[in-house]
């Protein structure tokens, strides 16, 4: 029987490196998989049309709501302009609380950019700047609203696997 002992073949230590290594080589595969699985639900995900299509009503609504209380701003009088344009404030700041998908943040962004200019364009009223000032102003206005409008049609067109914008 010692003898059989004696026979008895023992594990190659080269046996063992081979195994560590296809074990890590497997483990890194997994990792690998894992991470890009993760990637790509989190890129899909990112632009839910459920979440998109909630989140534009919602937004619309925002906006509308700020259009009213610029109506009024607008036919206000310079010197009671204050109460008017704290209001567009609250309407601006209503919209940036908006939870919004990921991929609906650049036209969120655009959105919330309009209403400040919108706003600043009041003030430098108010301060009487120039014609030019204002003109600025109401311009850089009608063209974040224009790019907010852009967006939203591009996010509409390309979801659930839009490319993400980001502020800018």
């Amino acid at each position: 029987m010692n003898e059989i002992e004696e026979i008895t073949p023992q594990p190659a230590k080269s046996s063992n490196k081979k195994a560590a290594i296809i074990i890590a080589a497997v483990a890194v595969l997994v990792i690998i998989a894992v991470s890009a699985t993760l990637f790509y639900t989190a890129k899909n995900s990112s632009c839910n049309k459920k979440a998109v299509q909630e989140s534009i009503p919602t937004m619309f609504d925002g906006l509308s709501n700020f259009n009213d209380a610029l109506s009024i701003a607008k036919r206000t009088p310079r010197l009671g302009l204050a109460g008017p344009v704290s209001d567009l404030q609250d309407a601006k700041s209503v919209i940036e609380e908006i939870e919004v998908p990921l991929c609906l943040e650049y036209a969120k962004f655009k959105l919330v950019e309009s209403c400040k200019w919108s706003i600043q364009s009041f003030y430098d009223f108010m301060e009487q700047k120039s014609d030019a000032t204002l003109e600025k102003d109401i311009t850089l206005a009608t063209a974040r609203l224009s790019e907010y409008n852009d967006e939203v049609e591009r996010i509409l067109e390309c979801m659930p696997s839009c490319e993400l914008k980001t502020a800018r």
